[in-house]
């Protein structure tokens, strides 16, 4: 049998765990992958901690290597970009030191990725303002601040990102304001108690939020940005901005090659299997569309481990199996400071937004017995629709590391698990690990006894 010639557009999570796991079960196929970008596989999870010098480099984020890919026999191209797919000849075209060569194809897939939004603002295009989507634009925020010594910065935005950008530049004693819309950052992923907690620490360490705030314009000096005026009457006088307001999927070649996009999240519109409307050419990834595993409405997320889970499940059926995606639970996690924070499914607030009939329930346990060194409280929510019983979301704080629980979580959830399971559930126990009573089985026996589950 001919091997399989199979071309990856994208050299991020997504494609190169498409690449690396198709290679564990098919040792004769012919991979390529060609990155439009400078930079090897890297982690962009990771940048925060860099530009806050707890990761000492950013050349420590770079997971995998040419090495890695020369090993595994998959021809991996570096600043190559596709120009355009013609699907009718199996072919793409490639742009290489300003030539054009083809490739032809048996199966393509799309992983190009998103880009960072940016505000329509006057004073847009002053230097000074950052989007943090890339490793070039990390590095770019870095130089910036050594090289003018920047004292003062305002963050535009409430997810992720602008949370983390915020700790690494208070880390590095930059004054640090953080605009947003709503009263609350990181409002869907956390209800609103949640977030002030979160909020509350981080505003100990230094960091200034400003709720309820619309960029106006940015106002400069010979091309650089010196000001931000709001449009609620505020002037912030500032050496940088840095933008973390969302990201939109890069699908400009997906569209002109006839690949359907959807028009609720603007990404490559996907089945359950990962494959787009034309044959043998899938997407993964945030150029994906994806959809919530609990209401089963389509949306983006836009999270290495969704773009991962999406790739295996293309891998698998590219290799001849036929394996759905479940779709997204949005699980992830933060750390502000000493404060690490997780969450999966929907919060409450989103979860009656939905016409669900949720209900939540919070506790409080300590994270090993009180006889044991370094204890710590593990405050812990349980969103639970009453109509079904089942769990479909949790969060966590604590200053121990919560991500196995919110996994677990995350698992019972797309199980569809109900919260009397739940309370039989067998944990994990001994003083230096756990506390005698589970958080997660606990929250779920007084769920049982609120709901009157029994």
């Amino acid at each position: 049998m001919e091997a399989k010639k199979i071309v990856i557009i994208g050299g991020g999570t997504g494609g190169s765990t498409v690449a690396s796991f198709i290679r564990k079960f098919d040792r004769k196929a012919e991979i390529t992958i060609f990155e439009a970008g400078k930079w090897p596989t890297y982690s962009l999870c990771g940048m925060p901690f860099a530009l806050a010098g707890i990761v000492k480099s950013f050349d420590k984020l770079i997971e995998l290597t040419p090495a890695y890919y020369e090993k595994l026999r998959i021809n991996y191209y570096l600043e190559t970009k596709v120009v355009k797919i013609k699907h009718k000849e199996r072919k793409v075209v490639y742009a290489k030191n300003g030539e054009e060569f083809e490739k032809d194809y048996d199966v393509l897939i799309i992983a190009t990725g998103s880009k960072g939004k940016r505000l329509k603002v006057e004073g847009s295009d002053l230097k000074g303002i950052f989007t943090a989507r890339t490793m070039d634009d990390f590095r770019s925020i870095n130089e910036y601040i050594e090289r003018k010594n920047v004292r003062k910065a305002a963050i535009v935005g409430a997810g992720f990102i602008a949370a983390e950008v915020a700790e690494a530049l208070a880390i590095r004693n930059i004054k640090t304001y953080v605009l947003h819309r709503g009263e609350t950052i990181l409002r869907r992923l956390f209800d609103k108690d949640f977030a002030k907690t979160i909020m509350n620490v981080m505003s100990k360490h230094g960091v200034v939020f400003m709720p309820g705030r619309h960029v106006h314009k940015y106002v400069g000096t010979n091309g650089f940005v010196e000001k931000i005026t709001t449009e609620e009457g505020d002037t912030l006088n500032v050496d940088m901005v840095i933008e973390a307001i969302g990201t939109a999927p890069n699908i400009q070649l997906a569209k002109e090659a006839g690949i359907k996009i959807s028009e609720k999240t603007g990404a490559i519109k996907v089945n359950e299997y990962m494959e787009t409307n034309l044959r043998e050419v899938y997407a993964v990834g945030d150029a994906a569309s994806s959809f919530n595993a609990i209401t089963g409405e389509e949306e983006s997320n836009m999270l290495a481990t969704t773009a991962f889970r999406q790739a295996r499940v293309a891998a698998y059926n590219i290799l001849g199996s036929k394996v759905k995606y479940k779709g997204h639970l949005g699980t992830s996690g933060l750390k502000a400071f000493e404060l690490y924070a997780g969450t999966t499914g929907l919060i409450d607030k989103m979860a009656k937004s939905k016409g669900l009939n949720s209900v939540a329930v919070t506790l409080s346990l300590p994270s090993n017995p009180h006889y044991y060194p370094g204890v710590k409280e593990i405050r812990f929510k349980l969103v639970i629709d009453k109509d079904s019983k089942r769990i479909i979301g949790a969060q966590a704080l604590s200053e121990k590391n919560i991500a196995d629980l919110i996994t677990a979580a995350s698992f019972l959830i797309m199980n569809k698990v109900d919260i009397v399971n739940t309370t039989l559930m067998d944990w994990c126990y001994t003083p230096p690990l756990s506390y005698d009573w589970n958080v997660i089985i606990e929250s779920a026996f007084q769920a049982v006894k609120r709901l009157k589950a029994i």
